[in-house]
């Protein structure tokens, strides 16, 4: 297996997965790719979320990666897991997991998980790629944003098979999900993270044709332009920041904010001479035109920002200077949480340098970004003409860019909804002189150029398409019956090999045909052969298990009344005999069956006899009792005095005037 499941959620439907806990809804407004996102925003505190069985049943030795588009609207009222690998599809334990603080942070490990290292916090509205590796061999999870990792932490699921996606345990929160995707570590594509989905996609074309014939168009694009205004000298692309000029007092939204939006209530409007942007839990915004250059140019503007009214999270007011790529701009805002006034110039909605200061809504009462020598200024006002520098930094190379986009914008995370007002942007008492126009028959040189900005390369084990290629017309191919020289060659340095007692499976096979086999009645020479050092062989009184073995069919065998002669014999040494007194049991018996008995009149004949040898009989005047027996005794006769009596090892013999039979001493 490779890519185990992905999903657009363009379709808007739930087909595309296995179980919705809680209520799930579709984003159609600002989907970061396609028709449609995944919207989790559960009112109460209750799981918003879904789940997808990637495998069967659960794999304790699963490998897998997954990832999200995420983008938090509301942060989360409680800790909860937004990604998780688990055995189950709707419980609020049992898996490995990211979570996302409440301050809009990330931990990963376990579902009990509470602390840890944490990744960047989550900006309000703006979409991040949030992935995890899990594997549960090694009891291992990783977790990347962006594709950098953060952090790696060790914990033991012990065998999953689901994949989840949204508010998994219970919070009060409001968080989009898209392009959804999971890998496995096999096959040979597709088995590490999912990494960046493109948010545009290529169509192959098919072979262009030639026409002498206007063809009509199959669609089109168009793009609202700002009011031309007439002058007579010639502007270089993207025009300056100052000339962007509007003081409200129409009460109607002008040609130079066709972008205004609110992600989650009422548009801006203008109202009592003001520009009015609402501050809710959405992102409210009067928005420009991407047509705009800030060098040698600025904007200022007066500044009411929206009250706290609640808030203790978010609450902030801002004026934007953006380029096409989100999150590397230049800003400053009111803090409401902080009461402070807050300058910024962002790469990846990052700034080192972030400088902020106590907010005096007197002497701030005008804020102004401007450009100059390759200096950027942020300066402060009570009345729009004295003017106070706040922070400076080296210009970055995007001031020259001739399609930025200023924002006047408005945001709150918590508390009652109101509203920021803005007014006066670039008032005429703020403009630059511009020198006479001349008359010229020559081409003026460029004074402004447009870059477009690469997104950051990465690193892919899969091969790309090819852009393009090259053929080459090859030459008939001719047959030869020698190798050829090779005209290039590639090397590899090998691994240490390591040596093995077993088999390894082959990882290519060579064959070659062979010639038609001849029939001969001598042995043919060996073409080759292969030996092996045997080890030293070690004696053993037990015997051995068979390394291999070797059946041979026997044929029937075949009754016979004469014994066969021995085709083969084995001999074993045995040990030394030991006398004993008492009988040994049998190392092994032998039975046979016996025929059933008959009754017969006469005697059967001796199918056996036993013989033993007797000791020499001795003469005794005395009767031995019956089953005795008679022992070798050796007897001596004296001639002499007669004795009282005399002895022998089996009692006393009287005899008189002469005894016989006194024993050997």
């Amino acid at each position: 297996m490779t890519r185990l499941w992905t999903e657009t959620f363009d379709s808007q439907s739930a087909a595309g997965w296995n179980t919705t806990n809680g209520t799930v809804a579709y984003d159609t407004t600002a989907p970061r790719r396609g028709a449609a996102s995944l919207r989790c925003a559960p009112a109460t505190a209750v799981a918003s979320s879904i789940a997808k069985a990637a495998y069967g049943a659960d794999d304790p030795a699963a490998h897998v990666y997954m990832r999200a588009y995420v983008r938090v609207n509301t942060a989360p009222s409680a800790r909860t897991a937004i990604l998780a690998w688990s055995d189950n599809a709707s419980g609020a334990t049992g898996f490995a997991c990211i979570k996302l603080n409440t301050d809009r942070t990330m931990i990963c490990g376990g579902s009990g998980a509470t602390s840890g290292t944490a990744s960047a916090a989550l900006t309000i509205g703006q979409w991040y790629r949030v992935e995890m590796e899990y594997d549960d061999t090694a009891n291992q999870v990783k977790a990347y944003l962006n594709g950098t990792l953060w952090a790696t932490v060790s914990t033991d699921l012990g065998g999953g098979h689901y994949s989840r996606y949204g508010i998994i345990q219970p919070a009060i929160a409001s968080v989009d999900f898209d392009d959804v995707a999971v890998n496995d570590a096999a096959g040979g594509s597709d088995n590490g993270l999912p990494g960046n989905e493109p948010t545009t996609t290529t169509l192959a074309l098919g072979t262009a044709t030639e026409t002498s014939s206007a063809q009509s168009l199959a669609g089109r694009r168009t793009r609202t332009l700002g009011v031309a205004a007439e002058t007579s000298t010639a502007l270089k692309l993207g025009r300056p920041l100052a000339q962007l000029r509007d003081n409200f007092n129409d009460n109607t939204v002008g040609p130079f904010w066709p972008a205004n939006y609110n992600t989650a209530g009422a548009p801006p409007t203008e109202t009592g001479g003001r520009a009015r942007v609402p501050c809710d839990t959405g992102y409210a915004a009067y928005a420009s035109a991407y047509a705009w250059t800030l060098q040698g140019s600025g904007l200022s503007c007066r500044f009411y920002p929206a009250a706290l009214n609640g808030a203790t999270t978010e609450c902030w007011s801002q004026v934007l200077i953006q380029t096409m790529t989100p999150g590397t701009d230049v800003t400053i805002e009111y803090n409401g949480p902080t009461d402070t006034l807050a300058m910024t110039v962002r790469v990846g909605y990052s700034d080192p340098g972030y400088t902020a200061i106590p907010y005096d809504p007197v002497a701030h009462a005008y804020v102004r970004i401007r450009e100059a020598g390759g200096v950027l200024y942020w300066d402060t006002s009570p009345d729009g003409s004295a003017w106070t520098n706040r922070r400076t930094e080296t210009a970055p190379a995007w001031v020259a860019d001739p399609d930025l986009q200023v924002q006047l914008i408005s945001h709150r995370s918590d508390g009652t909804a109101n509203f920021a007002e803005y007014d006066d942007v670039n008032p005429l008492s703020t403009a630059a002189s511009l020198t006479p126009a001349t008359e010229t028959d020559t081409s003026r040189a460029l004074t402004g150029t447009k870059r477009l900005a690469l997104t950051p390369a990465i690193d892919t084990s899969t091969a790309r398409g090819l852009p393009g290629h090259k053929t080459r017309v090859l030459a008939v191919a001719v047959q030869t019956d020698t190798a050829l020289p090779l005209p290039g060659t590639k090397r590899g340095t090998l691994p240490s090999a390591a040596e093995t007692d077993t088999g390894r499976a082959l990882t290519s096979t060579k064959r070659l045909a062979l010639t038609p086999g001849t029939e001969t009645s001598s042995a043919q020479p060996l073409p080759g052969h292969k030996t092996r050092a045997l080890l030293t062989t070690a004696e053993t009184t037990a015997a051995q298990p068979f390394a291999s073995h070797k059946a041979r069919a026997l044929a029937i065998a075949a009754e016979t009344a004469t014994a066969q002669p021995l085709i083969a014999r084995k001999a074993r040494a045995l040990g030394a005999a030991t006398e004993t007194s008492t009988a040994l049991p049998p190392a092994r018996t032998k039975t046979r069956s016996l025929t059933p008995a008959v009754q017969t009149d006469t005697a059967r004949a001796i199918a056996g006899t036993k013989t033993r040898a007797l000791t020499p009989a001795t003469d005794l005047s005395t009767a031995l009792p019956l089953g005795s027996v008679l022992p070798d005794i050796r007897w001596k006769i004296n001639v002499g005095p007669p004795h009282s009596q005399w002895a022998s090892a089996f009692g006393t013999l009287h005899t008189a005037p002469w005894e016989v039979g006194e024993p050997w001493t």
